[in-house]
């Protein structure tokens, strides 16, 4: 894998300890990054959803257990369930890179991977996966703070990559022949240019199509219409920006993915998440205060 082609844009380290019973709901609202965790103790439990060319939407599920990782792209689409009494305990690490090619819904999906495969796919018996996530927290932890040095953040960023070198080869990867390709230019022109305008024509001409016949093929892949998957993803990444910037005003994030009305992105991120950005902000952030 090349990955000259990959710039890391976002990177961070938590370890969730999830109550029993906690649900995550990202059917409507496309994940925002890319992420992998070890199990240290629990079951998540999950439903992915996703739309083909042939057969519409279709589900995906499984379990991942304790010992086991779990890898979830950015933009997919699930539910999930923590099913283990009292709490969970995961290792996560979560990560944005500029290019979507692998670490996307359209090129992988969510899953589980054994330990050992990892493992063996380091090349190193001695590879201990619940240390290296554990490790990454410790160093991640530290830098929030400006107490890791130079060394600690080159050694957190060489055990990172290590770890995604060691994943991608466990990665089951995407059929394309599910998928219309044919409006690929369109989809990843929409997810690095959310923040600006864009028109249903002009995303047309990319993929060579008229605009009525672009509509349909867009519709019948994505689930829904141009506009609505900008906003989706546009709102994605807000959610991004609201948990791990909370420092930055929310008329700043409103501007920084694109909205020119502060009223209207209100109105469309409760209808696709439930709540007001105020309240999503309060709620993410002293979950992950109660989690840590």
């Amino acid at each position: 894998m090349d990955f000259c082609r990959y710039t890391l844009d976002f990177f961070r380290a938590d370890r969730f300890r999830t109550k029993y019973g906690t649900t995550d709901h990202y059917k409507m609202l496309p994940r925002p990054y890319s992420a992998v965790g070890y199990m240290v103790e629990g079951e998540w439990e999950y439903t992915e959803y996703f739309q083909t060319r042939q057969y519409g939407e279709k589900t995906k599920s499984g379990i991942v257990r304790s010992g086991e990782l779990l890898y979830v792209p950015s933009g997919s689409t699930y539910d999930a369930y923590w099913n283990f009494f009292p709490c969970a305990d995961l290792l996560s690490l979560h990560f944005e890179m500029d290019s979507e090619t692998l670490f996307s819904e359209r090129g992988t999906f969510v899953q589980k991977i054994d330990a050992a495969e990892l493992i063996r796919a380091s090349g190193d018996s001695a590879y201990d996966p619940e240390s290296e996530f554990a490790r990454l927290f410790t160093l991640f932890r530290k830098s929030e703070d400006d107490s890791v040095g130079l060394d600690e953040r080159f050694e957190m960023m060489t055990r990172f990559y290590r770890i995604l070198m060691a994943l991608t080869p466990c990665l089951q990867k995407r059929d394309e022949s599910e998928y219309d390709t044919g409006i690929e230019p369109a989809i990843r022109y929409i997810r690095t240019h959310f923040a600006e305008q864009l028109a249903v024509p002009a995303l047309a001409d990319m993929c060579y199509l008229s605009e009525s016949h672009f509509y349909a093929r867009f519709k019948q892949a994505t689930g829904m219409a141009p506009i609505e998957y900008k906003n989706r993803v546009a709102i994605s990444k807000a959610e991004s920006i609201l948990i791990n910037e909370p420092s930055v005003p929310i008329e700043e994030v409103i501007e920084r993915v694109g909205f020119t009305s502060g009223t209207y992105f209100r109105r469309v991120f409760q209808s696709v998440v439930g709540c007001t950005p105020r309240e999503f902000r309060k709620n993410s952030i002293g979950k992950k205060r109660e989690l840590l």
